[in-house]
């Protein structure tokens, strides 16, 4: 018997592919113009924040999130550092935060929120490590 939802789909497919039209399912792009209602950016941003966390030790985790660049220091241009000394749970979570050193309360933050999302293998419970958050202006022509 055949499939009769089945084989439609495929012919809209076919059809969507010979008109030059996306089809339904899959990857799909869309172009944004002024005309969208969004701001279309006429030249790359001459800055961009980067951010990144490096751990010491040997034991690396193998879910990382990269801390937000918060605002109000990018948009003054403002670089910093931040380390945290953490424990693991049995879990792999990260337990215990503490601050160590930090270049603002803001970079701190936005480095704590994102060593909440850190996860190891559970088999790392009760080591405690240090981890430094880095936040750093790339300016257009600079390789990072």
């Amino acid at each position: 018997m055949v499939n009769y939802s089945e084989r439609i789909a495929s012919i809209l497919a076919l059809i969507f592919v010979l008109a030059g039209i996306a089809p339904l399912t899959g990857c799909m792009t869309t172009t944004v113009t002024s005309r969208s209602g969004f701001e279309v950016p006429t030249e790359a941003p001459k800055t961009r924040g980067v951010t990144r966390l490096i751990f010491a030790g040997d034991i690396q985790p193998v879910v990382r999130i990269s801390p937000h660049y918060p605002d109000k220091e990018f948009k003054r241009e403002r670089e910093g550092t931040v380390v945290i000394e953490f424990t693991i749970l049995a879990t792999g979570q990260i337990g215990q935060l503490r601050l160590i050193e930090s270049s603002g309360e803001d970079f701190a933050q936005a480095a704590g929120m994102a060593m909440r999302g850190v996860l190891f293998q559970p088999g790392y419970a009760g080591q405690t490590l240090r981890v430094e958050a880095q936040f750093l202006i790339l300016r257009a022509g600079a390789s990072g």
